[in-house]
């Protein structure tokens, strides 16, 4: 067999110095375009991607933080009722709050909707600890073992009108995304029709919590998952002072709290010594 491949080899020497130079010419084009259309354009998408998580890391933990805070303060004194009965600031800055975490959430959205996301590790967790608070308020996922359907299904908010509240609380100025300010979404809230539909579904969620034991769990699921995503972004323990998980204790269903907790940990676990973007 090597003496028929040598003979053939000086037989027809000319044809195979030509073949293996088509050859070798094919793959070294090959890994030409391999590494500077293909590997390039991913490592650009990558660069970018990551400036876009930067920049709004900031507005994304500020706002995280304090609708942290103000469902913290909702759930301690749901009993006294000011969410329904008492002055109108207190139920137009939870809703704010709500909608100004949304708004920077859609732009984020908006933003990243071009490239392929979660290739990085640390971009990947980001995005889980994101979809986490979603999943806390518009999922089954938790509720899997509660065997009435319509009974989980009305204790949710439907995510997207999670999505519609955060572009309607988006103010374009000149191809610049910022979010409305307090004043004037109490105005449009009061004074709009379209703004108010919007955020009926997530008035009606917050009220229900007093009577509802499920949407009462989905709203301490939603805090813990907006501390969990915090902490991921704070890291300069600029806002946060301790990572403990508050009102855990209280929520009704365990099977749900042991599913939330399992989560929390599996999230945590996934993130240990990641290197930073």
């Amino acid at each position: 067999m090597v003496d028929w491949l040598y003979r053939s080899f000086e037989e027809h020497s000319i044809f195979w110095l030509i073949t293996s130079g088509v050859i070798g010419g094919i793959i070294t084009l090959a890994l030409k375009f391999f590494f500077e259309d293909i590997l390039k354009k991913k490592l650009e998408q990558r660069r970018t991607l990551n400036k876009i998580v930067k920049h709004y890391s900031s507005p994304l933990l500020r706002t995280g933080f304090s609708l942290e805070r103000k469902v913290n303060g909702y759930i301690r004194d749901i009993d006294k009722g000011w969410y329904e009965n008492t002055d109108p600031y207190y139920k137009l800055s939870l809703l704010y709050g709500f909608g100004e975490f949304l708004a920077w959430i859609r732009i984020l959205e908006r933003e990243k909707n071009f490239l392929e996301f979660s290739r990085s590790k640390k971009t990947k967790d980001f995005e889980k600890r994101l979809h986490g608070i979603f999943r806390a308020i518009t999922s089954f996922a938790y509720f899997r073992h509660v065997a009435d359907a319509d009974k989980v299904d009305q204790s949710l908010i439907p995510r997207l009108y999670l999505t519609a509240i955060g572009e309607m609380m988006i103010a374009d100025k000149e191809g610049d995304y910022n979010v409305l300010d307090f004043t004037t979404f109490c105005k449009l809230y009061q004074q709009k029709e379209e703004v108010y539909n919007w955020f009926q579904a997530l008035d009606i969620f917050l009220t229900k919590a007093k009577t509802n034991e499920l949407t009462w769990d989905r709203l301490i699921m939603l805090q813990t998952h907006l501390k969990h995503f915090c902490l991921f972004l704070d890291k300069e323990k600029s806002y946060i002072r301790n990572n403990e998980y508050r009102n855990l204790e209280l929520m009704k269903d365990a099977t749900a709290r042991k599913a939330l907790l399992k989560h929390i940990n599996i999230l945590i676990s996934f993130s240990t010594n990641l290197d930073t973007l």
